[in-house]
């Protein structure tokens, strides 16, 4: 196993937070900035996630992971909300990634099925 530090960054820089749920076009974050006339500054108003013009709602980006073994990108993908596909060709493999991944929704509470 790697550390799960390893693959966060590559995680947060190739998978998008959120895709459409009928075109799958990725969202983007921008900041809006407001300018203050009175005290001559600018702030930021919100966060907002802007895409298609599907209006579908979004779900989380899936994340690929070909070589699964262990399932340590699988277990970083899940704790930064993504969806993940793992392939595996080794029983044991498969066996401990899923554990893993049994142990990780157990102890954030959630309900999804792993297969």
């Amino acid at each position: 196993m790697y550390p799960p530090e390893l693959i966060k960054i590559p995680i947060l820089a190739g998978c998008p937070e959120f895709v459409c749920k009928v075109c799958g076009i990725p969202t983007e974050k921008i900041n809006l900035l407001h300018a203050d006339e009175e005290s001559k500054s600018c702030s930021a108003l919100s966060d907002l996630f802007v895409s298609c013009d599907c209006w579908a709602g979004y779900e989380p980006g899936i994340v690929l992971d070909p070589f699964m073994g262990s399932g340590t990108t699988a277990v970083v993908a899940s704790r930064l909300r993504r969806y993940f596909i793992g392939i595996e060709i080794k029983p044991d493999y498969i066996n401990m990634a899923k554990r893993r991944l049994q142990q990780l929704q157990v102890e954030a509470g959630h309900g999804s099925k792993i297969i």
